[in-house]
């Protein structure tokens, strides 16, 4: 399938606004940015050894190719229905698909910020900090999307007036 007819295929009316997925892009990518910053400045999971320029980029880094996956996957794995109906299951297998390539990223990072030889066992100490952070971030993701206004106190189009309208004074 074309990516021009799976981006038809994702939003109601068979076109897909690119200004609308520019935002979402942004909103996520700043969000992840900020975690970034803040993680860098504590110095967590272990990146302490780097002083802070050099950290913050490795964070910013980090976060920036984790949204890139996750906004990935969630455009091609993910059926645009469970954005709405089955949220929980969206941001999971987001998480999921995000979590699996992030640990091997992570592990090779954290190999080489330290200074050691790469060994395989490592990959199964990072993956549940690394799935633990992939679920905070996509669900931070879900959080800051744009979703359509539910409630509206306008009036149907050709619809009747408000009725508390009828009870207020003629002069006020």
């Amino acid at each position: 399938m074309s990516r021009q007819v799976s981006q038809q295929q994702n939003k109601p009316g068979g076109r897909t606004d690119l200004r609308a997925i520019a935002m979402a892009w942004g909103r996520i990518l700043a969000a992840t940015a900020v975690v970034a910053v803040i993680v860098a400045l504590s110095g967590g999971f272990g990146s302490g050894v780097l002083t802070i320029v050099p950290r913050t980029v490795y964070w910013v880094a980090l976060t920036a190719v984790g949204a890139a996956i996750g906004i990935v996957s969630a455009r091609l794995v993910i059926p645009a229905a469970w954005f709405e109906r089955r949220p929980w299951a969206a941001w999971s297998l987001i998480a999921v698909c995000i979590a699996l390539p992030m640990t091997a990223i992570v592990s090779v990072s954290t190999t080489m910020i330290n200074h050691r030889s790469f060994r395989p066992g490592i990959i199964l100490d990072v993956f549940p900090s690394t799935l633990a952070t992939t679920v905070g971030l996509t669900v931070l993701a879900f959080l800051v999307r744009s979703r359509p206004m539910l409630v509206t106190h306008a009036a149907l189009a050709g619809g009747a007036p408000a009725k508390f309208l009828q009870r207020l004074p003629l002069k006020l």
